[in-house]
């Protein structure tokens, strides 16, 4: 009984550093996703979608600053064993809401956007859903929140555009995400031990 107990508390040891080390990572990349959602901003804009670009990039920086914020208050109060889960699911909440506001750039330039703009939109999500591999994959549920949320709010303007090339993009968008989440699971299994 004691050999389980100890396990299970090395267990809580490690996912408590995985939290710590996934915070920190976050602590350090506001003003990344932020300049990417401007220089989006500045190469998008047109007279046409200006208003929803706006509120979008409003948005995408509100979600990035409440994700830094909430990860330098838990790192100041402590991450502990017993704070831990609530810490992961108040994330998961906010890492939802960046994965819904990324995505939504999806509604506001895929079909109405030139044929550069929507391949630079398409990349920029690639890109962005790319780096929270490597941010987030150590505490799983914060990439799958995140990311879950961003491929649905891409596939569901994908799919509802007519046109074939759209329904192989939205195809090829959740497969990207499936190898994704594979790569992710290796990086979590591989900081689990």
């Amino acid at each position: 009984m004691s050999d389980w107990r100890t396990n299970a508390e090395l267990d809580m040891d490690i996912r408590v550093e995985q939290v710590r080390l996934v915070f920190i990572s976050m602590k350090n990349s506001l003003y990344l996703g932020i300049a990417l959602a401007l220089v989006l901003v500045l190469a998008l804009y047109s007279a046409d979608n200006s208003v929803h670009l706006l509120i979008w990039f409003a948005l995408v920086a509100g979600g990035r600053v409440i994700c830094v914020s909430y990860a330098i208050l838990a790192l100041r109060s402590g991450i502990t064993a017993s704070n831990t889960l609530k810490l992961i699911w108040q994330m998961c909440l906010i890492k939802a809401f960046e994965g819904l506001t990324w995505g939504a750039l999806a509604w506001i330039v895929m079909g109405q956007g030139s044929l550069p703009e929507q391949l630079l939109t398409m990349a920029s999500l690639a890109g962005v859903s790319g780096n929270a591999v490597s941010l987030l994959a150590p505490v799983f549920p914060l990439y799958a929140s995140m990311q879950l949320m961003q491929l649905g709010v891409i596939n569901s303007k994908l799919w509802l555009i007519d046109g074939s090339s759209y329904t192989v993009l939205a195809i090829g968008c959740t497969l990207y995400v499936i190898g994704q989440i594979g790569q992710a699971l290796i990086v979590q299994r591989a900081s689990d031990r």
